[in-house]
């Protein structure tokens, strides 16, 4: 299985960034209100792999034609950041403040 990654796009937990400070976590059951999964997928990555390669300066998200998507859909980050999903064969994880905790 390739790994999903999905971005938050509510900007104000993003901003009030509760799950650092109060470790709320986003209601997988809403995923679609909550995220929008990214148009592109990584085989053979794990999810440090795939924080870095999209915290980087060749990020694919980067791309005119990927920030033009971001912005078509409501996104405010091109990086990965606290908050943002990976879904891969081990289950659903979301970034904190430092590492990955799978959700249930």
């Amino acid at each position: 299985m390739k790994s999903e990654v999905y971005y938050w796009k509510d900007i104000k937990k993003l901003l009030d960034m509760s799950i650092v400070k109060e470790k709320k976590y986003p209601d997988l059951n809403k995923m679609d209100e909550e995220y929008v999964k990214l148009p592109i997928e990584f085989e053979d990555k794990d999810m440090d792999e795939i924080f870095s390669l999209l915290n980087q300066d060749e990020n694919p998200m980067g791309t005119p034609e990927m920030q033009q998507w971001i912005r078509d859909n409501g996104l405010k980050h091109t990086s990965m950041s606290v908050g943002d999903i990976i879904k891969n064969k081990e289950g659903t994880f979301i970034c904190e403040d430092i590492g990955w905790k799978k959700m249930t």
